[in-house]
Parts: C-alpha cells; structure tokens; sequence
C-alpha cells in the first residue's frame, strides 16, 4: 500500500525549479552585463586614457569595480525574471495538474 501525500504539499519541482532557473539566469546576466559594462567604460574613457602607471592602476580598479556592480545587478534582474516566469509557470502547471486530479477524483 503506496501512502500518498497530503494535497497541501507543494511538489519539489514548485521550488527547485525556479532556484535553478534564477542560479542559470544570475550567471548568464553576469557575465553579459559585465561584458558590456566593461566595453562601455572604455569607450567612455576613451578620450582619456591614463598616461602612469599609477594612473593605470585607478583606472583598472574603477574599471573593475564598475564591472563587478553592473555585472552584479544585471545577474540579478536576469534571475529573477526567469526564475519569476519559471515559477509562474510551474505554478500554474501545478494548478491545472490538481484542478484535473481533483475533476478525476470527483468523477470517478
């Protein structure tokens, strides 16, 4: 004899998913936003590129600090939007699956 589960219970797909789908898209949204952050700041800097090394070295350091917060925020507005469309989307694959159990339940 299979015990079932209580109907309340939440599948682990409904939360597994969409963690997933956020890890995936915070890691494409880095590296993307960071490779136009950085294009960005150079081709605002162009005109005036550092002439010391002291001056290279604060350029690097803005650069990279510039990179790293862009390349941060962009993974994070990607994650959640494709972790959101993917829960939405589980969730309301989820509901249908239990409006059908629940019409099969009842009819039969």
């Amino acid at each position: 004899m299979q015990e079932e589960r209580p109907a309340s219970s939440a599948p682990p797909l409904l939360f597994l998913g969409p963690a997933a789908a956020f890890s995936f898209g915070f890691t494409s949204g880095l590296v993307s936003s960071s490779k136009l952050a950085s294009k960005q700041f150079l081709a605002e800097n162009a005109h005036r590129l550092p002439t010391t090394v002291q001056g290279w070295y604060f350029y690097q350091k803005t650069k990279n600090y510039r990179v790293a917060w862009a390349g941060i925020k962009g993974g994070l507005r990607t994650g959640a939007r494709l972790g959101l469309w993917t829960g939405a989307f589980l969730g309301c694959e989820e509901a249908v699956d239990r409006a059908i159990r629940a019409g099969l339940d009842q009819a039969g």
